[in-house]
């Protein structure tokens, strides 16, 4: 399966203007991590946004598990907003593959064709809520065990 083949396979991707897809496969590598690789650490930049083929990762924030992603998940939505940085440290459970796009391409391509950027931006939306969502979840659950409220 090509790059462009897994990009479209995702729900982000999918149903994108062919010529849009075939652009963002240009620009998209894969890339394999060992377990224990981190991806991104925090308050480091982000290079990289990440569609997860297989594996896990594991989203932390100060040593506190939030979040652990599987395959079809996305990886690095910092690279969205400046200074461009990681809120969190993501670091492989298992051996993991991606398919990653380069961040500064991705930007510039949205800014080229405004379609492609409303397009992702909206599809963005309902992910980055979640992760949101679970990452307050978890923090409430940690007070809650902790006996502080």
């Amino acid at each position: 399966m090509s790059e462009t083949e897994a990009l479209s396979a995702s729900p982000l991707f999918a149903n994108l203007e062919p010529a849009q897809l075939e652009r963002l496969g240009l620009m998209a590598e894969r890339r394999c991590f060992l377990a224990g690789t981190v991806i991104l650490k925090q308050h480091t930049p982000v290079e990289d946004f990440h569609l997860i083929l297989s594996g896990q990762v594991s989203l932390s924030v100060d040593g506190l598990t939030v979040q652990t992603l599987q395959s079809g998940e996305v990886l690095g939505w910092s690279w969205l907003i400046p200074p461009y940085e990681s809120h969190l440290d993501a670091i492989t459970v298992t051996d993991t593959e991606t398919v990653s796009l380069d961040c500064v391409a991705l930007r510039a391509a949205m800014d080229e064709d405004h379609d492609l950027g409303y397009a992702l931006l909206r599809r963005a939306i309902r992910p980055m809520l979640e992760r949101l969502q679970s990452c307050r979840l978890q923090v409430l659950d940690v007070y809650h065990q902790g006996g502080t409220r």
